[in-house]
């Protein structure tokens, strides 16, 4: 009974007429260490003329940001919007990663996004002044029951890195910024299950529900038990 009646406090949580708990971004704008841009006149993402830019060899395809979201809370996703400009018209793509090669990261989830980034736009002279168009990609399974696990360094330092993927005839785009989004929740309730080893084996199975939204439709994606 006690776990039975641990899982109607967990409905009552999410209910309908419970309040909703929202969820919160942080954003971390990562300054270039590089301009080369000087004298080059381009058109930001913005729509402004800009001679402040960089490439992805100048930065050496490396932007570091350091985590302050709260300890407490729970990491729902992260993107990375990427300012980029190509220089012919069929640029190579990026492939963009998350603490790519660090000490306990899997391999398995370090890329951002399944597929390469791609400029939208690209340049041809300093006298044409080309628009620099953003790209955003997504880590996470967007899941907080049984989510693959996300390589994100909790306050700590995390470094995104932007490797050329070598598809198309020309590479080392031109980069205006790059904007890392953290989407989280905090003081998310808690439901206890007053359970020992005592407890009957049938007290102790709880069913766990992956959900996902397709076409504004909520289905199960797995049941996990």
């Amino acid at each position: 009974m006690r776990q039975r009646l641990g899982i109607m406090l967990l409905l009552a949580v999410s209910a309908s007429k419970a309040s909703a708990i929202p969820i919160q971004q942080q954003s971390y704008n990562i300054p270039l260490t590089q301009n080369i841009g000087t004298s080059c006149p381009m058109i930001s993402a913005l729509g402004t003329t800009t001679e402040t830019y960089s490439s992805l060899n100048a930065e050496n395809g490396s932007f570091v940001f350091t985590d302050d979201v709260p300890s407490t809370a729970v990491i729902y996703s992260v993107s990375v919007t990427v300012s980029m400009l190509g220089r012919c018209p069929n640029p190579d793509g990026v492939n963009i990663y998350l603490n790519r090669g660090a000490p306990n990261v899997d391999p398995v989830f370090e890329q951002v996004g399944s597929i390469p980034a791609y400029p939208a736009n690209y340049m041809t002279s300093c006298g044409t002044p080309a628009q620099f168009v953003q790209t955003t990609s997504w880590t996470g399974s967007g899941q907080l029951v049984a989510a693959d696990p996300m390589p994100y360094f909790r306050n700590s330092t995390n470094v995104i890195s932007i490797v050329d993927a070598p598809t198309g005839t020309c590479s080392d785009p031109l980069i205006e910024s790059v904007t890392v989004n953290v989407w989280y929740y905090d003081n998310i309730p808690s439901v206890t299950f007053d359970l020992s080893a005592a407890s009957p084996p049938g007290d102790h199975k709880v069913l766990m529900h992956r959900w996902r939204s397709e076409a504004g439709l909520a289905t199960a994606r797995s049941v996990r038990r």
